[in-house]
This record gives C-alpha cells, structure tokens and sequence, in this order.
C-alpha cells in the first residue's frame, strides 16, 4: 500500500512539473482568448512591378563582375560600360573614371591606343603587372580589345597581339580571358577568333613578354 501511494505521489508530482514548464498557447491559435495581430497588405497598382533604383544609379545588365582588396566591386556592364560599387550600400561610384562608368576613347590616348569599350563582358585583376606590382590592375574585354584599367577607371594599356603578328586590333575578336598565376608571376591568356582560324594569345603581365600561337 505504501508502495502504490509512493507512485501515486511522484505520477502527481512529474504531471505537476510538466504543466509548469509548459509553452502558452500562441494567440490567434482558437483556443487562447488573446487575438491574432495580423495584418495583410495587398497592392493591386503596377508599382510593385518597378524596379526600386534611380536611373542615376542604373547599372544596366551586369556580365561579370570582380572584388577589390577594399571590398567594392568592379562591374562590367552591357550598357554603361565599367563601373564600381560600394558592396555596402550598393552605391555606383559616380567619381570612377570621371563620369561613373569606364567606356574608354576612340581616339588613341590609352597609351598611344584606342581603348572605347562599347559592350563590356568580361573582367580580370592582377597585382603583379609589370610597373604596377603590388597595385590592382583591372583588365577588361569587350567584343573589339581588353584594356586595362586602374582601381580609380584610369585607362593604363589596350592589350594586342604581339608585334609582328598578322592581325591587326580591328580585325581580332576576344572570346575568353584568363589569369593564371605562375611561379609567382601573373599570365593573361585570351583566346581570339577571325573567320574560323584561332589565335591565342598569353601574355606574361609580370615581365611584359607576349607570345601568339595560331590555332585552325
């Protein structure tokens, strides 16, 4: 008899501890008497549907895109050429290049070169270019030439073929880009196209050496 009122006293005691510690009943759940406060807000206007950025701040479509050491982004756009972003406001820099995108020039000014970029596609960046080490180099395609840029949009050089070679900077077209870092020194690599042959170019930024390899 003992026994049994004992586990009659802890079954009380445990039932008793479970209820304290218990969570309430959330409101608006139809069994408290506390009602839910919820609010819907519908918007049946067009406005929804536009984009919440000033055409001052438009950046237009973005096809690659790059991160300096301080944290702003370098962008290649369709529509206003080369621009930067603050990556914690998401702010266009209107002071990069001058005017707030990097298109370059048709007259040959980048270092006795044309350097209009007019549809911006892909990016790269080096520290370990030839004069610049330790400094970020942007380096640029569009559909015409790659040209290199400063981290403030300052044209630095419009990248060619080697001297010698039988194409000429209106005829090669930039297909892909690349950067690959060998034995401690910044290759650029870029595959071009002319009505169907190949050229590849590789370029060695740390020394300043082109080469040209011809493919079908």
């Amino acid at each position: 008899m003992k026994k049994l009122i004992l586990l009659l006293t802890l079954f009380i005691i445990i039932i008793s501890s479970q209820s304290s510690y218990s969570k309430p009943i959330p409101p608006g759940s139809g069994a408290g008497d506390v009602p839910a406060n919820i609010l819907f807000l519908l918007d049946s206007s067009v406005s929804m549907n536009e984009p919440i950025t000033m055409p001052s701040q438009s950046i237009g479509q973005a096809s690659d895109i790059v991160e300096l050491s301080d944290g702003s982004l370098i962008i290649a756009t369709t529509s206003y050429g080369i621009v930067k972003v603050d990556s914690e406001d998401g702010i266009k820099d209107p002071t990069f290049a001058g005017t707030g995108g990097f298109r370059g020039s048709d007259a040959a000014v980048c270092n006795g070169k044309v350097s209009e970029i007019r549809r911006a596609e892909q990016l790269e960046i080096s520290t370990r270019v030839q004069g610049r080490i330790g400094e970020e180099v942007i380096f640029a395609s569009d559909n015409n030439r790659i040209v290199s840029i400063d981290k403030l949009g300052n044209c630095i050089d419009v990248i060619e073929p080697a001297a010698g070679s039988a194409w000429s900077s209106s005829v090669w077209k930039p297909e892909f880009m690349d950067i690959r870092t060998i034995a401690g020194e910044d290759h650029l690599f870029v595959t071009l196209q002319k009505s169907g042959w190949g050229l590849i170019l590789s370029k060695n930024l740390t020394t300043g050496v082109s080469k040209n390899c011809f493919v079908s």
